[in-house]
């Protein structure tokens, strides 16, 4: 499938193994909503991440990102910035 291309200087291992720290989940929420990719090419660009485990993420951030203003902000603030580049 042809992706809208996002790039993020990102390197999904950075998280892997840091216990609380959302910004992998969150990057996943932003790049499912942008650029429309399915589980399995997220998972992909994720440095292999099973779709279920990216399926577990997005969900668990979306309610989150439902409970936590912090968590917005971000949200909002990422958003714009990613929108001006694409």
């Amino acid at each position: 499938m042809n992706y809208r291309k996002l790039r993020l200087d990102l390197n999904p291992r950075q998280f892997w193994g840091q216990r609380g720290d959302w910004g992998r989940d969150l990057t996943l929420v932003i790049a499912r909503r942008l650029c429309g990719m399915t589980l399995k090419a997220l998972g992909e660009a994720a440095d292999g991440m099973n779709s279920v485990a990216v399926n577990m993420a997005l969900r668990r951030m979306t309610g989150r990102l439902q409970d936590k203003e912090n968590l917005q902000q971000a949200y909002r603030r990422t958003i714009k910035r990613v929108e001006c580049i694409v």
